[in-house]
């Protein structure tokens, strides 16, 4: 994938002067807010925890793909972003990439 962080930071600036969303971590809040609560919902266990953050992060790319084809978020951000939030499935204990 030929990658331009330029164009990143050009779309960052110009969603951050718009009041548009302007970093993973903001989008990652906004999905974390609207979106796992129903996720959580439907596929969690009550009294448990929920720590499927794969389905969290699929759930992710979803909705992104969604905010893009809305027009709410540019393609370059759902390409280069990923989910950071607070499900997401590298953010618990015991995680290895090996």
């Amino acid at each position: 994938m030929n990658q331009c962080p330029e164009l990143l930071v050009i779309i960052e600036d110009y969603a951050e002067s718009h009041n548009l969303i302007a970093s993973e971590a903001e989008l990652s809040a906004w999905f974390d807010a609207e979106i796992m609560p129903g996720i959580i919902e439907v596929h969690g266990k009550v009294g448990e925890e929920f720590k499927d953050g794969i389905r969290a992060t699929v759930a992710f790319r979803d909705w992104t793909d969604t905010l893009v084809r809305d027009g709410f978020l540019y393609g370059e951000q759902a390409r280069v972003y990923t989910y950071v939030g607070k499900w997401a499935w590298h953010s618990f204990p015991g995680f290895s990439r090996h």
